[in-house]
């Protein structure tokens, strides 16, 4: 097999495979060779969920049994925005989502809907909302990532500071705040100096 027909070969298995099977938290998927080894790169959110990962291990049995003696390495990668990390001979993308940017939410949206937005964020801090249903209800109505989400509720003063109060008071917020820490790294919102956690300031464009 042409190393051409090799590619065009394992770009087909993966999509094959991937169909049907792609959650929300799935960013990307890339594909390659070392040698005889097939490595698949999955670029995962924060919340890629156990039942996801068992999926993508399923579809990469589906992939290594269109080849002969290959054998096959997953890797699950996250934050997707670090891009693959392992390295391969050769790499292809097999799929891509849409990956609205800090951007598109802030710049591109038109303003009233902007306004729509912030008035949601507002009106769930005043009804004392969690913020697991913060987010859900912010990425409901503008379709963002997670971070995207976490950084656009944080923008809001109240938010923040509570935020800001409870990862340094409430022992659950504090596993989430170094956990958040540990997933995002430089892109994490929040950040730890001498054992106290800190919310980013927002963005002044």
């Amino acid at each position: 097999m042409s190393a051409f027909d090799r590619e065009i070969t394992l770009r087909l298995s993966v999509q094959h495979a991937l169909l049907g099977e792609v959650s929300s938290a799935l960013a990307a998927v890339s594909c390659g060779w070392n040698d005889k080894d097939i490595v698949l790169e999955f670029l995962v959110d924060s919340d890629f969920s156990d039942e996801d990962r068992e999926r993508m291990e399923i579809v990469a049995s589906e992939v290594v049994a269109d080849f002969g003696d290959e054998t096959i390495t997953t890797v699950f990668t996250s934050p997707p925005s670090v891009g693959p990390k392992v390295p391969v001979a050769k790499r292809w993308w097999a799929y891509k989502r849409f990956q609205p940017n800090v951007m598109s939410v802030e710049r591109k949206l038109e303003w009233s809907y902007v306004v729509h937005i912030l008035a949601l964020i507002d009106r769930l801090f005043q009804e004392k909302a969690s913020w697991p249903e913060l987010i859900k209800q912010v990425r409901g109505a503008s379709g963002v990532d997670i971070l995207t989400a976490e950084k656009i509720a944080l923008s809001h003063n109240g938010w923040r500071r509570l935020c800001n109060y409870r990862i340094n008071h409430d022992p659950e917020c504090k596993k989430q705040a170094a956990r958040h820490i540990k997933i995002h790294g430089p892109s994490s919102l929040i950040s730890s100096v001498g054992g106290s956690f800190s919310v980013a300031e927002p963005e002044v464009n």
